[in-house]
Parts: structure tokens; sequence; C-alpha cells
């Protein structure tokens, strides 16, 4: 978010109706108020590789569709 040319504010300040309210320093939410569990999935989320903010990301993975298949039919009768 740091690289966003919005602001993002601190839900703690300002009043009911959001007048008053204060951005976080360089656009970035302190480690002290990040959710244990969302900085885990932040973690886990990879970096982008490609510039700009939206769609920076890229992989082209092999596909291999290798799927080992049998389909047979069995009647037996007395």
């Amino acid at each position: 978010m740091s690289d966003s040319t919005r602001l993002v504010y601190d839900p703690d300040t300002g009043d009911a109706q959001g007048n008053n309210r204060v951005p976080f320093a360089d656009n970035r939410v302190p480690a002290a108020r990040q959710s244990p569990i969302s900085r885990k999935l932040a973690d886990l989320t990879p970096l982008p590789n490609l510039p700009g903010l939206t769609n920076n990301y890229f992989l082209a993975a092999p596909f291999l569709f290798d799927r080992h298949t049998l389909d047979s039919k069995l009647d037996y009768r007395v």
C-alpha cells in the first residue's frame, strides 16, 4: 500500500462520520496493528514480479496433464 497514491487512514482516529482522520505514515500499517493471521496470509502471498500496482504478478508454469485413468466394465451372471 505504500506505493499507492491513495492515503490509508488510521481507523482509530476521527469521529463516527470519518472527519479528522489521520493517515498512517508512509501508507504503512504498523506491524503492531496487524492481525497475526493476516500477516501470515500476506507472507504466503508471492511478491509482484511486474511493475505497477495491479496485475503485477505473472507465472508461466509448465502444464502437465498426466492423469492415469482406467475405464472398465465387468458383468457376471450365474
